[in-house]
């Protein structure tokens, strides 16, 4: 439904090709002016229910066991970083450096983001391309916080069989977008199909949907990345 509130008075020829439309047109108050005597307000439709689920793509898996996104929950994250073996880390990739200095300036704290969701999902492919990432390349530490802190928080879902409308055209916008990886847009897939903020680092996924017509619900965070420790 489209409303159409008018500030003035409407011609006669605008209100009919308005209404051929099927846009209604509203004037608070009044009954004259080629509008209809509505408050607004009772036309518009509700507000949606907030958002309750977060889906997390395996960036944001990342960023919750790191020791760098540890670090940055503790009061002494400067000397965290003058630790040898952070140092030597920060030096293998100049985006590892970057994102210390980025954690130092401005913690991201993803874990304070999801706090306020009531469930938190991941894709049965996600999780297995996490878990063998975190196998190979993360440390002890950040494979214990995984298994202590989160994989019990994390519920694993797969994109229903059956979807309403909404959902159904939602994931054929989603599996349409070129230049974006698989596992990607398994991750997105189940956002958009399931009502879930997606939690991601892949902002140049994001805003490459968004280019090709498909604005997804995201939160693109600074992305954080596993030490090994």
């Amino acid at each position: 439904k489209v409303c159409v509130f008018l500030t003035g008075a409407l011609g006669e020829h605008d209100a009919r090709v308005l209404g051929d439309a099927g846009i209604v047109t509203l004037l608070r108050g009044a009954r004259d002016g080629g509008g209809a005597a509505l408050d607004p307000e009772s036309a518009l439709p509700p507000e949606p229910a907030p958002v309750t689920t977060a889906n997390l793509d395996i960036t944001a898996l990342f960023a919750l066991v790191s020791e760098v996104a540890a670090a940055t929950a503790s009061d002494d994250f400067e000397t965290f970083t003058e630790h040898k073996a952070i140092k030597e880390w920060s030096l293998k990739k100049p985006q590892h450096a970057a994102c210390l200095s980025a954690e130092l300036a401005d913690p991201t704290r993803l874990d304070q983001a999801l706090a306020r969701y009531k469930r938190l999902v991941a894709h049965p492919s996600v999780l297995i391309r996490f878990a063998k990432i975190l196998r190979t390349s993360g440390g002890p530490r950040e494979r214990e916080r995984w298994e202590t802190l989160w994989r019990a928080r994390v519920e694993v879902l797969e994109v229903p069989l059956e979807l309403d409308s909404r959902a159904a055209a939602r994931k054929t916008q989603v599996r349409a977008l070129e230049r974006i990886a698989n596992h990607q847009l398994d991750a997105f897939e189940l956002g958009e199909t399931c009502v879930a903020k997606t939690f991601t680092a892949n902002g140049r996924a994001v805003q490459s949907a968004a280019e090709q017509g498909v604005v997804l619900d995201a939160h693109v965070h600074r992305a954080i990345w596993l030490v090994g420790l």
